[in-house]
C-alpha cells in the first residue's frame, strides 16, 4: 500500500485489471511482475534486469517498463560506465557469442545516452540487452515503455512553470527519439521480430473498461475517467 503511487504500483494495478479482461477470452493468460529477464552484461556477475511487467499473448512476448511520476522530477542518469569498457565488451562477445559487428553496433547505440535529459534511455538499453541475451533473436518480442501522461487538469492544479513546460516538451521529443533509435538498431542487428514501443496509460484505459475496479483505478490515477479520456 505504501507504494500505491509508485510506477510499480501503477503497473500492478493496471495490469491486474488487464489480466482479468484478457482472461475473459484467453483463460490461461497470466501477467508476471518484476521478472528477472537476465543479466545484461555478465553471466557470472552483475545484476539481472528486472522488468515491471511481462506476459505472452498471441505468440508475442511482451516486456513492460512502467513510469509514473519519475520522468517529471528525476535527474538524468548515466550509469552505464561498465558497458563502455572495451575489455568487458570483448569478454561478452565470447560469453554470449555476439559477433564483433553486432557488439560494435551495441556500443554505438549506447553513445546516444548523452542526448537524453529526462527519458531513461540507459535503463531501456540495459533491458533490451538482457532481452537479446535471453531470446537470442528467437520469437516475436516487444519491449514497451509505458508512461503516465500529465493531464491538463493536473497541470492546472500543479501550476506549471516555464521550466516545467519545457521539460514536458523535451520528454515528448525524447520518447520519439528513443523509439526511432531502438527500432533502427533492431533493424541493424537483423532482429525483425523484435520491436520497441512507447505508450501512455492514458491511451490504454479502454482495454480495462470492463473491469469491476475500473472506476476506482481511474479515480486513483486520473481523478476520473472522463477527464483522462478527454485529455
Amino acid at each position: 500500500m505504501c507504494r500505491i503511487n509508485s510506477s510499480a504500483g501503477l503497473a500492478f494495478n493496471y495490469y491486474k485489471l488487464y489480466e482479468g479482461e484478457v482472461q475473459k477470452v484467453h483463460k490461461s493468460f497470466e501477467v508476471r511482475f518484476e521478472e528477472k529477464v537476465g543479466k545484461p552484461l555478465s553471466l557470472s556477475g552483475g545484476k539481472c534486469a528486472h522488468l515491471d511487467v511481462s506476459y505472452s499473448l498471441d505468440g508475442t512476448q511482451y516486456y513492460i517498463e512502467s513510469k509514473f511520476l519519475e520522468p517529471y522530477y528525476s535527474k538524468r542518469k548515466h550509469n552505464t560506465c561498465s558497458y563502455r569498457n572495451k575489455d568487458k565488451q570483448d569478454n561478452e562477445v565470447d560469453n554470449y557469442k555476439f559477433s564483433e559487428e553486432e557488439t560494435k553496433v551495441w556500443l554505438e547505440l549506447l553513445e546516444n545516452e548523452t542526448k537524453f535529459q529526462y527519458y531513461d534511455f540507459p535503463q531501456l538499453y540495459r533491458h533490451l540487452l538482457a532481452i537479446r541475451r535471453k531470446h537470442e533473436k528467437q520469437g516475436k518480442v516487444v519491449l514497451q515503455s509505458v508512461s503516465w501522461k500529465m493531464t491538463e487538469s493536473f497541470k492546472a492544479e500543479y501550476l506549471l512553470t516555464k521550466d516545467d513546460e519545457s521539460r514536458l516538451k523535451t520528454l515528448d521529443e525524447e520518447r520519439r527519439n528513443a523509439c526511432g533509435l531502438f527500432n533502427n538498431f533492431l533493424n541493424q542487428i537483423g532482429w525483425a521480430d523484435c520491436s520497441f514501443e512507447t505508450k501512455y496509460y492514458n491511451d490504454m484505459l479502454d482495454d480495462i473498461r470492463g473491469a469491476e475496479k475500473f472506476n476506482d483505478f481511474c479515480k486513483q490515477y486520473f481523478l476520473d475517467y472522463a477527464t483522462a479520456a478527454a485529455e
